[in-house]
């Protein structure tokens, strides 16, 4: 419980009192509205600010698209789909823009899944990537070495350091 300052008369008053006891101002009434009106006004700047930052997004992409520049001859020609200086098509530019986008993402998440002998070290023991078993030996050199002597570039050993007894498979 803490003493407050009646706005009316200027006593002291509990801030949990209905009305003031000396001039009979409603103090619970009259904090109840100021808090509604600061809530408003706090709703109110986070809706402003949000309007203003969609603005200038808003301004930022009108510059952007107002600044492209053809990929053909580098002059600045807007929005237009065809640039009227060279008629370099930014249709079908942009359209393979996004293709190449795409693959790009495809090639990083292949990349990212791709099988490796790192990957599957864990303390200082090598795992199969194929059934995760820790049951390989190293292929030793004269081995890959007698391969490729022996099949020449087609040995399925060229570049494989790992062998699984498990599943058999070289990585």
């Amino acid at each position: 419980m803490a003493l407050i300052k009646c706005v009316e008369c200027g006593n002291k008053i509990s801030d949990s009192a209905e009305a003031c006891p000396n001039c009979g101002f409603p103090m619970r009434e009259y904090i109840s509205y100021v808090n509604n009106e600061k809530k408003q006004i706090k709703e109110r700047q986070i809706q402003l600010e949000n309007e203003r930052k969609k603005e200038q997004q808003k301004i930022a992409e009108e510059q952007r698209i107002a600044n492209t520049k053809c990929h053909e001859c580098g002059q600045v020609i807007g929005s237009v789909d065809i640039c009227p200086y060279c008629g370099f098509s930014m249709v079908d530019y942009k359209t393979k823009e996004k293709q190449a986008e795409r693959r790009q993402a495809n090639l990083q998440h292949v990349n990212q899944n791709s099988i490796s002998t790192s990957t599957y070290k864990t303390s200082n023991r090598v795992t199969c990537p194929y059934c995760r078993s820790t049951n390989v030996k190293k292929i030793s050199a004269s081995s890959r070495a007698a391969s490729t002597i022996a099949f020449g570039i087609m040995s399925k050993k060229i570049g494989k350091q790992w062998h699984c007894n498990s599943c058999k498979s070289d990585f």
